[in-house]
């Protein structure tokens, strides 16, 4: 599955960070599914891997993120 094709099918929680507090605004930013995969993959990459293994598996760590991000949104709105 291609990360851009799945990150337009979902629901993406919104922005992460709606109020701009340095200038008191709204801003858009990133969307909370983003800011939830970033989470989710600092998480999967703290495990001890060796970075060969990361090269090779870059797009399966992404995926995954990915994953527990949706499931994230999935249990906030229920």
């Amino acid at each position: 599955q291609n990360l851009n094709t799945m990150a337009t099918k979902k629901d993406d929680g919104g922005s992460a960070f709606p109020f701009n507090f340095e200038y008191g605004t709204k801003s858009t930013g990133m969307s909370l599914r983003d800011y939830f995969a970033a989470k989710a993959m600092q998480s999967l990459l703290r495990e001890e891997v060796a970075e060969d293994d990361i090269r090779k598996q870059r797009c399966a760590i992404a995926l995954a993120s990915y994953n527990i991000a949706d499931a994230m949104i999935e249990a906030r709105n229920t």
